[in-house]
């Protein structure tokens, strides 16, 4: 198995890599809660995907107000969506340490300070994954966190490495809470599928070689509202998330077998993907059933 070049990288320390679009109502809290981090990152990246609203000129403004230097803001002539954009972000990032960063919620003041320390002091973790508490603004099309997720955070301070398992699907790592290792990215870059989240491909590489772990401690309040991304994200058929995921699954099989990483993740893998492809033909079937009985209810109506 290759190891990674740490002399390749970059001699800062830690990137912060901000996605923004139409952020007007609640981006200001979040940039101050960056600036106001007890360990200042070396490196901010704020990237305006095309927004409609005052986005950009909120985030040029708060930069030159409190003189950062080391914040960049890049504007997008045309949207290109959430993923692509946090990927022009990571290729963007410098530092040795990369912190995805939603434009909606609020970090507290010592989580770049404490995630930090810990991936300074193990090299072995390569993607590492906090914990969070809710900030709700219950409005229309507002939904809860699952009161199961919530249950399962421990906020004890206690650091411990993520096994591949049956519920790999439900461990939690959001990108928002996360920080991985540049080298991490750059290893994988070649494997990326632009149209499956970050999160999903930087975790199951990161289980893949053994390095993806989890610190049980608050990291942020994460806020739900009406106009979330993942929310306005409904409109993608479950046919086209689980195509994506497939495609996700089988570029991570051909890295692992590639790699010669141990043959037990590689059937690991295979098997997953199998069930990514049964749960597609069933899918398939069900919208195939739905249509007709939607034609054969037509068909009726005009009878």
């Amino acid at each position: 198995m290759r190891r990674f070049n740490m002399n390749t990288l970059n001699i800062l320390k830690t990137s912060i890599v901000m996605a923004a679009y139409n952020g007007t109502r609640f981006i200001l809290e979040q940039l101050q809660s960056i600036a106001d981090q007890t360990r200042a990152p070396d490196e901010v990246i704020v990237i305006d995907d095309a927004s409609t609203d005052d986005t950009r000129e909120i985030v040029a403004a708060f930069i030159q107000t409190n003189r950062l230097a080391h914040w960049r803001l890049i504007c997008n002539s045309q949207n290109q969506g959430w993923r692509k954009t946090f990927k022009q972000g990571f290729e963007e990032a410098r530092g040795e340490f990369i912190f995805p960063c939603d434009q909606d919620d609020i970090w507290m003041p010592d989580k770049i300070e404490r995630m930090t320390d810990i991936l300074e002091n193990d090299p072995q973790i390569l993607l590492l994954s906090a914990e969070f508490k809710p900030l709700y603004n219950q409005e229309h099309g507002f939904q809860p966190f699952h009161p199961g997720l919530l249950a399962s955070m421990r906020f004890d301070g206690t650091v411990e490495r993520v096994h591949l398992g049956h519920n790999w699907a439900q461990t939690l790592c959001s990108g928002c809470l996360s920080g991985f290792r540049r080298a991490l990215f750059q290893r994988i870059r070649e494997s990326w599928i632009d149209r499956y989240s970050y999160d999903f491909q930087l975790r199951n590489y990161a289980l893949a070689l053994d390095g993806f772990y989890s610190v049980h401690f608050n990291a942020l309040l994460r806020r739900r509202h009406g106009a979330n991304a993942t929310f306005q994200e409904r409109s993608e058929t479950l046919l086209y998330r689980i195509e994506a995921e497939i495609d996700a699954l089988g570029n991570l099989l051909r890295f692992v077998e590639t790699e010669e990483i141990c043959g037990e993740k590689a059937r690991w893998f295979r098997d997953a993907l199998l069930q990514a492809r049964h749960r597609y033909a069933s899918a398939k079937s069900r919208d195939r059933s739905f249509a007709h009985s939607r034609i054969s209810r037509r068909r009726g109506i005009r009878r």
